[in-house]
């Protein structure tokens, strides 16, 4: 989409066109050499110079001289104009495609997942920030549910958001995440591990980025099972990494 600088330098250009097409218009249908042109010479001012005839500027010619001469300034302005709107309109398609890569390379990203074990048989959720900015979070959800009673229609945000699944825990937090954080553990998250094996563990995160004002979110879906020797492993559903915003 052009913006108006663009448009305005093409309304500028377009009337710059029309105004040298209405030059040479009259130009063109001017005689540049009329036939019997009467001179302008002494007699007219009561004088008689008609030896000096040749010498005198026809009126004719002089105003033929000089529409040429606008038609063709005209012209030459109507090419420099279609200039700077061509570079123009590239420049802005140029500064609007950085505008949209930027935010995207650079933004912060915030994901997590887990459970990772504190000891005690209690368990917190990973977060980090894989982005190159940072990133404030505001909100966590998660819960549990059974692999049977899990929805499979739909991402993790939409189904919080309907109220399909239930949220088990909450935490509002205003907290900067810097750059390329490693992941790591909330505290502020913890739970008993075994609230989580044997089913699906989820949830979703809530953080703002520096390049807008919108409300971003990413969300995990892990299915938790014991094993041996260790006390469990957390593998991630089918599109565990494309819920996101």
């Amino acid at each position: 989409m052009l913006t108006r600088r663009a448009i305005k330098a093409i309304q500028a250009c377009f009337l710059a066109l029309l105004v040298a097409w209405v030059a040479f218009g009259s130009w063109y249908s001017s005689p540049y050499f009329p036939p019997n042109t009467q001179t302008v010479n002494g007699s007219y001012y009561g004088t008689d110079n008609s030896s000096a005839s040749g010498a005198s500027p026809k009126a004719d010619d002089r105003i033929a001289e000089y529409t040429w001469w606008v038609a063709a300034f005209t012209c030459v302005l109507a090419v420099v104009s279609s200039f700077q709107i061509f570079f123009l309109i590239r420049a802005n398609r140029t500064a609007q495609i950085a505008a949209e890569h930027i935010p995207r390379v650079e933004r912060g990203y915030i994901v997590g997942g887990g459970p990772s074990p504190v000891g005690n048989g209690f368990a917190c959720i990973d977060i980090a920030n894989y982005g190159k900015t940072v990133a404030i979070l505001t909100k966590v959800e998660w819960g549990f549910c059974e692999e049977t009673d899990f929805p499979t229609d739909a991402p993790v945000s939409e189904l919080l958001k309907t109220g399909r699944l239930k949220v088990d825990g909450c935490l509002v937090v205003e907290d900067v995440f810097p750059a390329n954080r490693p992941p790591g553990y909330l505290q502020e998250t913890r739970f008993p591990i075994s609230q989580a094996l044997g089913k699906i563990f989820y949830g979703k995160f809530t953080y703002s980025i520096l390049f807008d004002s919108d409300e971003h979110f990413s969300t995990f879906k892990l299915r938790v099972r014991p094993t041996t020797p260790g006390p469990y492993i957390s593998v991630g559903l089918p599109g565990s990494n494309s819920d996101w915003k």
